[in-house]
């Protein structure tokens, strides 16, 4: 095979995995950046205790229940005194507030409000967390908090998913599982790459990489899911989409490097062509 096709095959083959890569990742819904900006802000406000800018984003009302010192105080009460560590929305939620429209004039012109319900996780330096709930709507051109609900949560979600973490055996002898098949595709391949005289010697290298049947494991609850249809280039993986999620750990069955090393056992390398003696020097 020519330098030019191998070029072409291997361009193919980083594709591919470029595809799958891509692929594997997983996106979210999108959020309101000046919503989830306000939310963030209204925490750093409660915890500094700073009454102006509560009572600047707080509607009317709201914002003079919090400058109450003993309503405020209980809600401090429910933040660690340490730093934020972290920050991502759990969920997200938008309404329409139609009201009472009934009672209205029948000349009002008063808008519908859209009510954005968001939940906040705040997770803290030593290992505590909080959510904080708002009820977020629109006022004059503006975005205001309506309502907030603190609590604390009894741990942190980025303590518990850290790939550092090997919560049972399951998880040590899913991992040497990944790895073991791993180094067997990637010592496969290098056999195949000094095999001398191999025909399609750059298709078999691609071959080799082919893998089936998916074995998924959740590195925090041991959860281990099969996907027998699934065909990757990629054998192992881990695919987490934020520290406060969960990781997934998969591999493969390497169907390529086990046709490959059953094949090239059975037939064995082809034999060498003899020089002749007027190329021998």
């Amino acid at each position: 095979m020519r330098f030019g096709g191998s070029v072409r095959l291997a361009g193919i083959v980083i594709a591919l995995c470029a595809l799958f890569v891509v692929s594997g990742c997983s996106g979210g819904d999108v959020e309101s950046k000046e919503a989830v900006a306000l939310a963030k802000k209204t925490v750093e406000d409660l915890r500094a205790q700073n009454r102006v800018e509560l009572s600047k984003d707080a509607e009317p009302q709201l914002a003079a229940i919090l400058n109450e010192p003993a309503t405020l105080q209980r809600v401090l009460s429910q933040f660690p005194r340490t730093d934020v560590v972290g920050e991502y929305v759990e969920s997200w939620q938008t309404t329409k507030d139609l009201g009472n429209i009934f009672a209205r004039p029948a000349d009002s012109k008063m808008a519908p409000l859209d009510r954005t319900t968001l939940s906040l996780r705040s997770e803290f330096a030593g290992g505590d967390a909080v959510r904080t709930q708002f009820t977020l709507a629109p006022v004059s051109g503006r975005l205001r908090v309506y309502g907030i609900n603190v609590a604390l949560l009894p741990a942190s979600l980025v303590k518990q998913n850290a790939l550092m973490n090997l919560h049972t055996l399951g998880n040590v002898i899913f991992l040497l599982l990944a790895v073991g098949v791993l180094v067997f595709i990637a010592t496969t391949a290098i056999a195949c790459l000094r095999t001398p005289g191999l025909r399609f010697k750059w298709l078999w290298f691609i071959a080799i990489w082919i893998s089936a049947g998916q074995i998924t494991m959740n590195w925090t609850t041991g959860q281990v899911y099969l996907y027998l249809l699934t065909i990757r280039v990629l054998p192992v993986w881990i695919n987490q989409a934020s520290p406060y999620d969960p990781a997934f750990i998969w591999f493969l069955l390497p169907v390529g490097a086990i046709v490959f090393r059953g094949w090239h056992k059975r037939f064995g390398p082809p034999p060498e062509k003899p020089r002749r003696f007027d190329d021998q020097r």
